[in-house]
């Protein structure tokens, strides 16, 4: 009769939680190393995108005064907003009014002063390059009340932990210092880009994780499952042998362990060199308990007849 054999559930649930945590940690580490480049990238391409258009506004308001610095660099602050270059772009005084913005409605509902509006202009961090004597470009994060992040509070914590401490500042401050015929600082331009394309990269990146979870687990319960079947048919296979040779596999098996064996009738044989003692029946000795012995009487002896 053949064995039965059960389906090797166990093997079978071993080799899927080995699939899955493997893949699972190989996907995580991916998409990490994914947004964190993604991250310093997006910041390296700001600035190296928007530093050469900022140096030259600088440098039309250096050689022209007010008037020529408004009609020169408000078409190319709008342009640049229009065109999704930049969020905000403005050149104000040490004093906060304003020379050119990119969005003139706005700058109107200011009464053309920044100050008016703390919470949209940052006015310590718009005027840091310019207190600090800064000659270079000074980049920074900075927060835009108006723009909101597309992550919830854990999603925050979780991306400043492994990401970016800044991520929850959802733009950039990039501004440079205004010189005057002597060479102090008059005023500043500044550009305030906002960190979307960041945002939207993390989400993107997010989802195909997400994706490639779900296309690994499904690939990691076909193979679990492939491997496991092959597994049970090979056993199936060995169980539902005939009987007839079941048996006779058996036998030599038997017949050879019993070959390897010692007879134990020829163990138990004993070898004795002595003689064989005599002893007649009527003898005083007692009678031995050797095999060895013989006993006369027990031999028939033909017996001399009296004349």
């Amino acid at each position: 009769m053949a064995k039965r054999v059960i389906f090797p559930f166990g093997i079978f649930i071993l080799l899927l939680l080995v699939f899955l945590a493997g893949s699972a940690g190989g996907i995580c580490l991916y998409t990490y190393s994914s947004v964190t480049s993604a991250v310093q990238k997006a910041e390296s391409d700001v600035k190296a995108y928007v530093s050469p258009l900022l140096d030259a506004c600088v440098q039309i308001a250096n050689d022209s005064d007010d008037k020529k610095s408004r009609m020169a660099l408000t078409p190319l602050f709008s342009d640049y907003r229009k065109n999704g270059i930049v969020t905000k772009a403005f050149y104000v005084k040490d004093d906060g009014s304003i020379i050119a913005h990119s969005d003139s409605s706005e700058a109107m509902a200011l009464n053309n002063n920044i100050a008016m509006d703390e919470f949209t202009y940052n006015i310590d961090q718009i005027f840091y390059p310019m207190k600090q004597n800064l000659k270079e470009i000074y980049l920074t994060d900075y927060y835009l009340i108006d723009r909101t992040i597309p992550f919830n509070k854990k999603q925050i914590k979780y991306l400043k932990r492994f990401f970016d401490k800044n991520i929850d500042r959802n733009g950039w401050l990039i501004c440079k210092t205004v010189n005057d015929k002597k060479g102090k600082g008059y005023g500043v331009v500044a550009f305030i880009v906002n960190k979307s394309d960041i945002y939207e990269t993390i989400q993107n990146k997010a989802q195909e994780g997400i994706y490639l979870l779900k296309v690994t687990s499904a690939g990691s319960i076909v193979l679990a499952l492939f491997i496991s079947l092959v597994i049970f048919i090979r056993y199936r296979m060995i169980a539902s042998r005939p009987i007839d040779t079941e048996y006779e596999y058996d036998r030599e098996i038997t017949i050879g362990a019993e070959s390897a064996e010692v007879n134990p009738i020829e163990e138990q044989t004993e070898v004795h060199d002595e003689a064989p003692i005599l002893y007649s029946a009527g003898s005083s000795h007692p009678h031995p308990r050797s095999g060895s012995v013989l006993i006369l009487d027990a031999i028939p002896v033909r017996r001399k007849v009296a004349r």
